[in-house]
């Protein structure tokens, strides 16, 4: 099976997305972060309700099984609150699920906090913070499928 994964932020960097493949011919998505799919980014004062709408508006929404806004949880990355929700959401294990992300310390730390395969997405190929080894580095979304399969096969 192949993920799919939500666009790239108007910033250029992606979305961070955790992906499931359990139970379901179609892996399950969700977006456990505080921007929303739209690539705009909520501010403090947003209610977490505008986030929802935007993405649904986007269009996007359908291509999600469960959305988690840290504006409604009052915590998010790298805290494991915010992953365990998605995975609640989505109702799966963290064994079950990767999250992909381009932040080492809010995404892959939190993540691997979390119990989650941590995928850092480097597009630019920037060297890891001194101390952070991420667990498993990519350069762009077409590497994800492959990775997933190899992580797959390890469990």
């Amino acid at each position: 099976m192949t993920p799919t994964l939500p666009p790239s932020s108007a910033s250029g960097s992606p979305a961070s997305a955790a992906a499931s493949t359990r139970h379901s011919p179609t892996p399950r998505r969700t977006w456990p972060s505080s921007a929303p799919a739209t690539g705009s980014r909520s501010s403090p004062t947003e209610p977490p309700a505008s986030s929802a709408k935007k993405l649904e508006a986007s269009g996007l929404g359908r291509h999600f099984d469960a959305v988690v806004v840290s504006a409604e949880l009052g915590v998010g990355k790298p805290e494991p609150e915010i992953f365990a929700a998605a995975l609640d959401r989505l109702g799966v294990a963290p064994d079950e699920a990767a999250m992909v992300g381009d932040t080492i310390d809010r995404d892959v730390v939190g993540a691997s906090a979390a119990g989650l395969a941590a995928i850092w997405l480097n597009r630019a190929g920037r060297p890891a913070p001194r101390g952070a080894t991420p667990p498993v580095e990519i350069r762009g979304l077409a590497e994800l499928p492959a990775t997933i399969e190899r992580l797959s096969a390890r469990s």
